[in-house]
């Protein structure tokens, strides 16, 4: 029986209710559609906005694959029309469903395995978490080259989202193999002909250590803005992720 089936039986009233999102507000970010740069840099900057920076960069970004039921959905209140979610990217990401006589192609093969979620925040925060892009995808579809392209894209729309074109301070992700370069940049040792041609990292360089210690390769990665500022950013994979990889270490024999 359904819950509000057992609560007539039993007598109970359910009082909770979840909140609903207005998704016609104009300060509610448009996850689900932030596909493209413009789309992603109107998310970026409602969600940029509501964190109360001003003009510094005292923010960061994170990201993380998600596993959803593989099952195609409606979702109204984004556009005009209901659209259909829960596709992969890029061909079926949110398909316009404006007649139920004719629905759009959804096959099996087209939907995704996972969604891989961008958020931001303050850094003197653990809350306030904002989703400017919700992208679904498929297993197949993660691989190094891709999610440096897809995060670099992410870099360059938070330029283009903020007052100054100022990056994220930091930036924080797992230890998916398929992270390993976006994890090589940030440690300063990714060869420059990997970021040359990627939008976001072609504006990225490094600088030494002001010491040398021994056996220690790792750099300052630095981003220049168009206004020709430099600033540091900074990442690692999270300190949660960190200490479960570690424990798995210890106890291999």
């Amino acid at each position: 029986r359904s819950r509000k089936g057992m609560y007539k039986i039993f007598g109970g009233v359910c009082t909770k209710q979840h909140s609903k999102i207005d998704f016609q507000c104009p300060l509610t970010p448009r996850s689900f559609l932030a596909f493209a740069i413009d789309d992603l840099v109107a998310s970026l900057t409602i969600c940029i906005g509501a964190l109360d920076i001003g003009e510094e960069n005292w923010y960061m970004y994170s990201f993380d694959d998600t596993v959803v039921a593989k099952i195609f959905e409606l979702l109204a209140g984004y556009e005009e029309h209901t659209i259909v979610i829960w596709g992969a990217f890029p061909t079926h990401g949110a398909l316009p469903y404006t007649d139920p006589e004719n629905p759009p192609d959804t096959p099996k093969e087209k939907l995704a395995q996972v969604i891989l979620v961008f958020g931001v925040k303050r850094l003197d925060r653990r809350d306030g978490t904002m989703y400017p892009l919700i992208l679904p995808r498929r297993l197949a579809d993660i691989t190094n080259d891709d999610m440096l392209s897809k995060v670099g894209r992410f870099l360059h729309c938070c330029t283009r989202s903020h007052p100054r074109g100022l990056p994220p301070l930091a930036a924080s992700w797992d230890q998916h193999p398929g992270h390993m370069k976006v994890n090589l940049a940030y440690l300063g040792v990714l060869a420059a002909s990997d970021m040359a041609n990627v939008e976001g990292w072609n504006r990225c360089k490094t600088m030494n250590l002001p010491i040398n210690i021994y056996y220690f390769p790792f750099k300052i990665l630095l981003f220049v803005t168009e206004d020709n500022i430099t600033v540091p950013m900074f990442g690692a994979s999270d300190v949660g992720h960190l200490l479960t990889a570690s424990s798995r270490q210890l106890r291999s024999p």
